[in-house]
């Protein structure tokens, strides 16, 4: 059985591992990070997953096995970050800096807040306790990022009027880049881990 050669050293490979997530981004892990290993030396491995409503413990310990398993990350400081259940619960936390001051759904969020949390049973103090495991899919039940979408489409046909859509990949970085992160660790323990590993190792 021949082996499946690997990436080519120098190419750019990031956009391949775009929506990985779980098993299928500790293989990416593994089979990316021994080339860029090769080009460049590295302070950091930083992974960062949606958890998904999975066990945090045994989710890192598939990422540290797949970062041993390759040589010469032995002397290299690691990072294992989860978003919990999904990334836009960073977003809800700090609701004020996010949907209530973004131009696509300023004129609407206290709608779309009342109806997060009264209908979809969002706590906005504790954003990261939404849904929960389904062993059938090996996700949550419900995703937070579906539920948004639902929660604007809804509100659209409410009032009568064409809405923005809600989209993960277009709206949920760009309202990260003005999110708060003080503000969002302390609603959101897992988040918190990770903002006190930043702040302790690179500031």
């Amino acid at each position: 059985m021949k082996q499946k050669p690997g990436p080519k050293p120098g190419k750019t490979q990031k956009a391949k591992a775009l929506g990985k997530t779980g098993k299928d981004l500790a293989s990416q892990i593994s089979y990316f990070l021994p080339v860029a290993l090769q080009n460049d030396t590295c302070d950091l491995v930083l992974v960062l997953d949606d958890l998904d409503c999975r066990d945090e413990i045994n989710s890192a310990a598939i990422f540290n096995e797949a970062i041993d398993g390759i040589h010469g990350t032995e002397n290299i400081d690691r990072c294992v970050a989860f978003a919990a259940p999904e990334i836009e619960s960073w977003l809800i936390a700090d609701w004020q800096n996010t949907f209530a001051v973004d131009y696509r759904f300023r004129a609407f969020h206290e709608g779309l807040r009342h109806r997060l949390s009264s209908f979809c049973k969002i706590l906005f103090d504790n954003p990261e306790s939404f849904s929960e495991f389904n062993p059938d899919t090996d996700a949550c039940r419900e995703k937070l990022s579906d539920v948004l979408i639902k929660a604007v489409q809804a509100e659209s046909e409410e009032r009568k009027l064409t809405l923005p859509h809600f989209s993960k990949r277009e709206h949920s970085p760009e309202l990260l880049m003005i999110a708060k992160a003080q503000i969002i660790q302390q609603k959101c323990p897992i988040f918190a881990k990770f903002y006190h590993y930043l702040k302790d190792h690179i500031e």
